[in-house]
């Protein structure tokens, strides 16, 4: 198991570097076929262009690290001229709920994706049921992501019903033989392994998993991170390496 969520361990790789730019070809879909195949749906084709080839509204949830922030982002990325990425609980932005309404009466309709849902204030919340009731009136998409399901959200009871009516899906986190293997398929794209069966570097990712948060955007991030420093010392990829690498961005963290 992952080191507990208030352990020094669990903010390391954020501490160390930026995230790579999310992309779907970089994803691990594991057990969460069908949930991205109503996503792929809901999302393909601008509605003013094209006949709506899916459902409109999809709601996914699940705990950190099972990849809602990241799925999200990559689709994003992938057709930034027709979506727009929001988060809630978050300052004031171009990326908060607060001025979406004023893009979508400018831009109308957009296609919205909307992250961590569960942290809304009361304003955001009746951001949210303006923009779903849009959205379903211009037949446009919108995809919304947090860490519960709709019927447990702490939100007002509008808001929830209209969550409750997208068509829901838990995403499930990768299991371990999935992450090694996400892990092994980077180490081949860093030239660490020949093939992506190569167990040379298993032991290094069994305790990455014990020692950190499953998180794979984290973990193939530190394997970069690991790469990097691994050349500039001159040095071949070991455990120890990985160890020293640890130990000290935790002291580094944990100074006065």
């Amino acid at each position: 198991m992952g080191q507990p969520l208030d352990s020094p361990s669990h903010q390391l790789p954020l501490g160390l570097s930026s995230l790579p730019a999310p992309s779907r070809a970089d994803g691990v879909v594991g057990r969460n076929a069908a949930a991205l195949e109503a996503l792929d749906s809901a999302l393909r084709g601008h509605p003013a262009t094209q006949t709506p080839v899916g459902p409109r509204a999809v709601y996914l949830w699940g705990p950190p690290g099972c990849g809602k922030t990241f799925w999200l982002s990559a689709f994003a990325r992938e057709h930034p001229e027709v979506r727009r990425l929001l988060r809630c609980g978050q300052p004031v932005s171009r990326d908060s709920p607060a001025h979406a309404l004023e893009a979508q009466a400018s831009d109308a309709p957009l296609v919205w994706l909307i992250d961590d849902v569960h942290l809304a204030n009361p304003d955001e919340q009746a951001c949210l049921f303006t923009l779903y009731n849009q959205a379903m009136q211009h037949n446009a998409p919108i995809v919304f992501a947090a860490d519960r399901p709709p019927r447990h959200m702490k939100s007002r009871e509008d808001l929830r019903t209209r969550l409750g009516q997208c068509l829901v899906f838990e995403l499930a986190e990768l299991s371990e033989p999935e992450m090694r293997d996400a892990l092994r398929e980077r180490a081949l794209v860093l030239g660490w392994l020949s093939h992506a069966e190569q167990d040379s570097f298993d032991r290094l990712f069994d305790y990455l998993l014990s020692r950190l948060p499953r998180n794979l955007s984290l973990l193939t991030e530190l394997l970069q991170i690991v790469d990097r420093r691994a050349l500039s010392l001159k040095r071949p990829i070991s455990l120890p390496l990985v160890r020293s690498l640890i130990d000290e961005t935790l002291a580094s963290q944990t100074k006065p």
